[in-house]
């Protein structure tokens, strides 16, 4: 099984890591470990400045948190939100977006 098939009937990450014998919680640490050095990364390239990398530091264990243990609830809410913002975006915005050739 995949993970997403897993956590479309197990209704969390936290609950498959439980049933193949880990924890929510390990999970929870390694992704908000690969998530501050990529924070770390990104500030020491010069492309976050450094508020902005402190800022996503102070929300990053609270997000990955509610993520492993609501993931269903999570991607749903993220789904909806795409779909407002796809329904507000003006008819033609799309070739009007980034690298879009001018007539």
């Amino acid at each position: 099984a995949t993970l997403r098939s897993e956590v479309a009937t197990q209704g969390s990450i936290a609950a498959v890591a439980t049933a193949h014998g880990s924890s929510g919680q390990a999970v929870i640490d390694a992704l908000v470990a690969d998530g501050q050095a990529a924070i770390a990364k990104a500030r020491d390239a010069g492309k976050i400045s450094t508020e902005r990398a402190s800022r996503l530091e102070s929300h990053l264990t609270t997000r990955v948190t509610a993520f492993v243990n609501d993931t269903k609830q999570v991607l749903q809410r993220l789904r909806q939100g795409w779909k407002r913002h796809q329904q507000r975006r003006p008819i033609g915005s799309q070739a009007q977006g980034r690298g879009a050739m001018q007539a």
